[in-house]
C-alpha cells in the first residue's frame, strides 16, 4: 500500500472512530432529555445538539469507512470492533428507557396492566432506576393491532362520581367510568402525543406470548372492555373529561 493510501486509511480509522463517539455522545443525549417544544426549554437546545452530533458522527463514519476500504479484510474487522466500542456507552445501556422496558417487563410478569399501571409505583427492583421523566407513566407502545377497546376516567372525574354517588339516590350497579372509551391505538396514541412520544412501531404479540404465555396475553394484554356509564349518566352527573386527548393534555400539563 502507498504512503498517501496508508495516511488515507489512518485518517479514515480516526474518522471513523471519531465518528462513533460522537453518535454515542448524541444517543445519550436524545435518551437523558426531555421533550421541550420551545427555546426556553433547555432540552430543546440539548436535543437539536444531539441531533446534529449523531448527523456528524453518521458523517464521519461513512468517509471513514470510504478511506478504509482498499485496507484487508482482516484489518477492517479490527477497526468495526474498535469503531464499536464507544457505542457500549450509548443506549440502551445507561438509557432512561433501557429501565422503563424492565419495569415494563415486570408490571406485565406479575399480572399488572402496563397501559394503566403507572410505572416506578408498586417497588419492583427497577423502581428506584426508572428515570423520574418516565414514574408514574404508563406504557406508550401499541400492543398488536391496538382495536380492543379501553375505558377509562379521570382521577378528577371518579373522585367527583363518587361523592355524586354518595350525595343522591342512585341504586344498583354503576360503572365509573368515561362516557367515551376508545381503542388501544388511540389510547396509545394519545399517550404518546401528551408525552411527546414516538408511537408508530406496535409491540409484537410474539414477543409477551413468548415471555408469558398464550393465556396471560390474551386474558391481561387483549381482552376489550367497552365499558359505558349509562347509570352515572342518567342519574345526571356532568363529566369533566369526556374525550382522552384533551383529559390528558390537561392532567400532564397541571
Amino acid at each position: 500500500m502507498s504512503t498517501v493510501r496508508q495516511r488515507r486509511a489512518v485518517t479514515g480509522a480516526g474518522a471513523g472512530l471519531i465518528g462513533t463517539v460522537l453518535i454515542a455522545i448524541a444517543s445519550r443525549a436524545l435518551s437523558y432529555t426531555g421533550f421541550g417544544d420551545t427555546l426556553a426549554d433547555s432540552t430543546f437546545a440539548v436535543r437539536w445538539l444531539g441531533r446534529g452530533l449523531g448527523a456528524l458522527g453518521l458523517a464521519l463514519l461513512t468517509l471513514g469507512w470510504w478511506w478504509v476500504r482498499e485496507v484487508a479484510a482482516r484489518g477492517r474487522w479490527l477497526l468495526l470492533v474498535l469503531w464499536s466500542l464507544p457505542l457500549l456507552i450509548a443506549p440502551p445501556v445507561g438509557s432512561r428507557d433501557a429501565y422503563a422496558y424492565a419495569e415494563q417487563g415486570w408490571l406485565v410478569a406479575h399480572g399488572h396492566d402496563p397501559y394503566t399501571t403507572p410505572m416506578g409505583t408498586l417497588g419492583s427492583p427497577f423502581s428506584s432506576l426508572v428515570d423520574a421523566w418516565w414514574r408514574g407513566q404508563t406504557t406508550v407502545y401499541p400492543l398488536a393491532d391496538g382495536k380492543h377497546w379501553v375505558s377509562w376516567i379521570s382521577l378528577d372525574d371518579e373522585v367527583a362520581a363518587i361523592r355524586w354517588l354518595l350525595a343522591n339516590e342512585v341504586t344498583g350497579p354503576v360503572n365509573i367510568t368515561a362516557p367515551e372509551p376508545v381503542t388501544n391505538a388511540r389510547w396509545t396514541k394519545a399517550i404518546g402525543a401528551a408525552l411527546r412520544r414516538p408511537t408508530v412501531i406496535p409491540l409484537p404479540l410474539p414477543i409477551p406470548r413468548l415471555l408469558f404465555g398464550s393465556d396471560f396475553v390474551e386474558v391481561a394484554m387483549l381482552s376489550s372492555q367497552k365499558v359505558m356509564p349509562g347509570r352515572l349518566s342518567e342519574s345526571g352527573f356532568s363529566f369533566r373529561d369526556t374525550e382522552i386527548e384533551p383529559a390528558l393534555a390537561r392532567l400532564l400539563r397541571e
